[in-house]
């Protein structure tokens, strides 16, 4: 029986997994927005959307963004597009979402592409979106289960709202 040995040295790189906000828009931008149900034809403007970045990695690309809402009342609305580079080697994936409030004036929700899988030097838009305290709605929950308290008068606005925010 003849034998003979081969080997084989192998190395194995994983890339890099890294990620930035490159940019950031709020629709609020002059007169209140409103939502469906409710009318702005005054032309007011009290209510505000800003988005500043509040931390930076090492290479001083912002990872970190503050949106804040204020003076906000029923039927104001706002959406902020936040726009997602992956900077790194390999393909990233959103596997979760944390939003943190100080306060809870208002309900937000992430608006999501279908696939949220980002490619190395491409990137994806996400949209928070302000959705039910505006309407005067009380509610909360977690990643699980959800509730909120709707008036009678504003069951439809709500569940549309609800609706395009899912979507």
């Amino acid at each position: 029986m003849w034998s003979d040995t081969l080997k084989i040295n192998a190395a194995i790189e994983t890339g890099e997994v890294k990620v930035k906000f490159s940019d950031w828009y709020c629709s609020d931008q002059g007169p209140d927005e409103q939502l469906p149900g409710f009318s702005n034809s005054e032309g007011k403007d009290v209510a505000s959307c800003s988005v500043d970045v509040e931390e930076k990695d090492i290479y001083s690309n912002p990872i970190k963004l503050k949106v804040e809402i204020k003076n906000t009342y029923p039927g104001y609305t706002a959406n902020v597009s936040i726009l997602v580079d992956n900077i790194g080697t390999i393909p990233v994936k959103l596997f979760s979402i944390f939003i943190c409030y100080e306060r809870l004036p208002v309900l937000v929700s992430l608006i999501l592409p279908e696939d949220t899988q980002i490619d190395p030097g491409m990137n994806k838009t996400f949209i928070l979106r302000e959705l039910s305290r505006s309407l005067g709605i009380s509610g909360g929950g977690h990643p699980q289960a959800a509730g909120a308290r709707v008036r009678k008068d504003l069951l439809k606005t709500f569940l549309e709202e609800l609706s395009k925010s899912l979507d």
